[in-house]
């Protein structure tokens, strides 16, 4: 199963309560482009999907959102962390969801509505998600681009309804909880991760076994790491030491660089992914790493030989650099702040119609309004600055 499209209504932070995003290839897929999977047809989907804004303009926001909409997919709301927390109150109200999917050569359109549920587990987790309606249909055919970009009403107004929940017979409404989807009884279903910004923990030492290749793509001093004593100890040895370290778990953290880490777990999560063709989520992804690790990261999505299942990668950035390794125009994604505070979402190919643009020049430049500090904003800062050392100096 392939998410080719979803939308939220009632998000508290974005422009009109309305977050929506494409998954699949709008543009024209020359032969060769391996950055994309072929599903039917002329149906492809984009194996990288980028999110890029300045800071506190609803990039982790964005992928909280995804992260919920895959979770119903899959058939539940139990979100995984790092996304978990709070994803109930990114709603000024009980959302509505709909999701475009392509399985098995059948495009199915997934319309749920949730509500508010109480619990009393905790105070700090007193609002969670139940179920109220949800209706699957099914689009006869493969539709075509222009009706694929008109959205999930277009193609629910050219569907088949395949089953509502509110009409499933007394037996199967026992076995489906408030907080299960009807979409557990797909045969097919997705598989994701997420990752963080910031340090990443050691794996565990069944993971470090075979990590070498990995740990020296990030840290090329590193000649060996071996687990000692069922992997209570670490023996590692770096070139410029004569001999090797025997290592706590805890010493060799912090031997290891916080890049080093995060690369690895990086690394780890996403081969699971190319692995299965699953979704991985990632904030931040040049947090820690140089341009270049960052680009290998990429490409291990952008190349059939490792990316053979059709996985996809979700990032957010803060530098409009590593967009320029992205060549697809229509999986780039510009969050804006918006003159009423809230945040706009604005598809780079929308706006953007030539392929020789750099994507870093036209984020960078404002072209897009919304995509750069405030010039204002920016003197303020630098006068305040300016200010507090000359005040500092005359003490």
């Amino acid at each position: 199963m392939k998410l080719l499209s979803l939308s939220f209504d009632h998000v508290n932070l974005f422009e009109d309560g309305a977050f929506g995003i494409d998954f699949f290839a709008g543009d024209k897929v020359p032969a060769g482009d391996e950055s994309v999977t072929l599903l039917e047809k002329p149906l492809y989907i984009n194996n990288v999907v980028a999110l890029a804004g300045i800071n506190a303009s609803g990039k982790t926001t964005a992928l909280r959102l995804i992260t919920l909409a895959l979770a119903i997919i899959q058939g539940g709301i139990a979100v995984l962390p790092p996304f978990a927390a709070g994803v109930e109150d990114l709603f000024a109200a009980p959302p509505c969801m709909k999701a475009v999917l392509w399985e098995g050569g059948e495009i199915l359109v997934l319309e749920c509505t949730l509500a508010y549920q109480n619990t009393t587990i905790t105070a700090s987790l007193n609002r969670s998600f139940s179920f109220v309606e949800e209706v699957l249909y099914r689009f006869r055919g493969v539709p075509t681009k222009s009706l694929l970009i008109q959205g999930a009403d277009s193609l629910i107004a050219r569907s088949e309804e395949v089953m509502r929940r509110s009409t499933l017979d007394e037996t199967s409404r026992q076995f489906l909880a408030d907080n299960v989807s009807i979409m557990t009884s797909r045969k097919d279903s997705l598989c994701y991760g997420c990752h963080v910004a910031g340090d990443a923990p050691l794996p565990p030492s069944d993971s470090l076994f075979d990590a070498v290749d990995i740990l020296r793509a990030f840290d090329p001093e590193i000649e060996y790491l071996n687990t000692l004593e069922d992997g209570n100890l670490f023996e590692l040895k770096f070139s410029r030491d004569k001999t090797p370290s025997t290592l706590s778990r805890v010493e060799l953290e912090r031997a290891l660089s916080s890049g080093t880490l995060r690369g690895l777990s990086i690394v780890q999560s996403a081969v699971f992914a190319l692995a299965f063709g699953g979704y991985f989520l990632l904030d931040e992804i040049e947090n820690h790493l140089n341009k270049q690790l960052v680009n290998v990261i990429i490409d291990l999505f952008v190349h059939e030989d490792t990316n053979p299942h059709g996985a996809v990668l979700v990032f957010t950035t803060h530098y409009p650099e590593i967009l320029d390794s992205v060549h697809r125009k229509d999986c780039v994604y510009f969050l804006t702040h918006e003159a009423d505070g809230r945040t706009g979402i604005v598809k780079y190919s929308d706006r953007i119609k030539r392929i020789e643009n750099k994507k870093s020049e036209v984020f960078l430049s404002n072209y897009i309004k919304g995509t750069a500090p405030r010039f204002t904003d920016v003197v303020a800062l630098k006068a305040f600055a300016k200010s507090v050392i000359e005040g500092a100096r005359h003490e």
